[in-house]
């Protein structure tokens, strides 16, 4: 009978071997890795029945190519038929919406929470972080949000810190908790501990001179532009708080735990448990190393929902050189943006991060949100609406649009708001991750 302890084959210096030994383990893992999803899942099956694919035509890694991909389209219409545990196994769940309004629900076994938490172990350690840290989470953790469950047990449990389950109350708490507990280490979204930085400086506190932090740390979102160069939000947040600012990979989808290391030269892929591609996003050719394209992973390892050759959407570049800390593993380097939200106008592509980054940068600019639609002329069109302190909204609008219009040659629609209507659209529903993008176009009729 297929089963999945395949992958805890081997006691070795993972990070640190050769390509070619990297490449045979992986192949073996892929090979057992179709046995387990043939045995276990009713899609999987079927599905590459369907393609004329069976495990025994995977001799090596290169042979993933004759492996069909999947999507989110497959996780919306499949989702129950890809699960390879019963629910008897089950301890978690973690949910998504489906752009067909249904959620999907991704379960986790005893194995998958005790493999996350040991992934995104490695990845703290790189970073020095042990049972001498205080950990100050400021994710919430309602509305089942299963990765800041796990990253909590993880700093609890695999590290041995003490972790300050905080959530993003509010600024008077969120300064009796800093000066009273005295964390080491900030663990939250990017733009609220920006915006919290900025209100706590208002009130007073002055974080970089109060707080002797080791470290910020942050997960779903980017601190990174294109080539892993900071961003505005990353410089500024860093500075408030007088602490560097790393970045962690995830998504819910992947359970993925990708860690920035102390060489700061992108997202260190644990190759056992995960292998990468880039591909390109129009024709799914694999593109070679350090060309830009869309993310693929395939999940070794995972019990209850593995993943194969999982089309991400995301739009980055993959390095395969030894980084400087010495560890030889792929690297993932900064999301540019992804595959749907990109906006083509007159020619030019556009990601969401990229208006982000440069609306930003903006002086005077305190909070903003982007909307694409279509104006009557039935033309793609960017809205920008921001908020500012300043009483010069009409040259900081002017700006932005100057800005945009020599970067991208777009030019947006800019209007003004208040700050608290501006965190309240992008705020989303309780528990969920912030945006700043909004695509109208489904919604319209060109």
């Amino acid at each position: 009978m297929a089963d999945i302890s395949f992958i805890h084959r081997g006691k070795v210096e993972k990070e640190k071997m050769s390509p070619v030994q990297i490449r045979n383990i992986q192949g073996e893992n892929l090979s057992d890795l179709l046995e387990y999803v043939n045995f276990y899942s009713p899609f999987y099956r079927k599905y590459y029945q369907s393609f004329g694919v069976s495990p025994q035509d995977i001799r090596s890694i290169d042979d993933i190519e004759k492996i069909p991909f999947i999507g989110r389209e497959h996780l919306e219409a499949h989702s129950d038929d890809m699960i390879c545990a019963p629910r008897s196994k089950w301890i978690d769940l973690c949910p998504t919406s489906g752009t067909s309004g249904k959620s999907i629900f991704f379960p986790m076994t005893r194995n998958d929470h005790f493999l996350f938490s040991a992934i995104c172990a490695r990845g703290a350690k790189s970073l020095g972080i042990n049972e001498q840290d205080t950990v100050q989470i400021m994710f919430t953790s309602d509305n089942m949000m299963q990765p800041t469950k796990i990253m909590t047990h993880m700093f609890q449990f695999n590290l041995g810190c003490l972790a300050l389950r905080v959530g993003p109350v509010g600024v008077e708490k969120q300064i009796k908790i800093l000066k009273e507990l005295k964390p080491s280490i900030i663990f939250g979204f990017s733009t609220y501990m920006l915006s919290l930085g900025r209100e706590l400086q208002k009130q007073g506190f002055n974080p970089a001179e109060e707080l002797n932090l080791k470290m910020l740390l942050t997960t779903g979102g980017t601190i990174y532009q294109h080539r892993w160069t900071p961003t505005t939000v990353h410089k500024e947040t860093s500075k408030i708080w007088g602490a560097p600012f790393y970045s962690i990979l995830g998504s819910t989808e992947l359970n993925t735990g990708m860690w920035e290391c102390l060489a700061r030269q992108g997202h260190h892929v644990h190759w056992d448990y995960y292998y990468t591609e880039i591909v390109d996003p129009d024709s799914g050719k694999i593109l070679p190393p350090g060309s830009t394209g869309e993310l693929v992973l395939t999940t070794f390892g995972r019990e209850a929902f593995p993943l194969i050759r999982y089309r991400t959407g995301d739009i980055t570049s993959i390095e395969n050189i030894e980084c400087p800390c010495g560890k030889t593993n792929p690297r993932i380097m900064a999301i540019i943006g992804r595959r749907d939200q990109a906006v083509k106008i007159k020619g030019t592509l556009v990601f969401p991060q990229q208006i982000e980054e440069t609306v930003l940068a903006v002086p005077g600019v305190s909070a903003h949100f982007s909307e694409v639609g279509y104006d009557q002329s039935g033309n793609e069109q960017i809205t920008i609406t921001y908020s500012s302190d300043s009483e010069e909204t009409e040259k900081i609008s002017e700006q932005i649009k100057q800005t945009l219009k020599s970067g991208f040659l777009l030019t947006p629609v800019i209007r003004t708001a208040s700050k608290e209507e501006v965190e309240k659209v992008c705020a989303g529903l309780p528990g969920s991750k912030p945006s700043g993008f909004f695509d109208r176009r489904k919604n319209q009729i060109p």
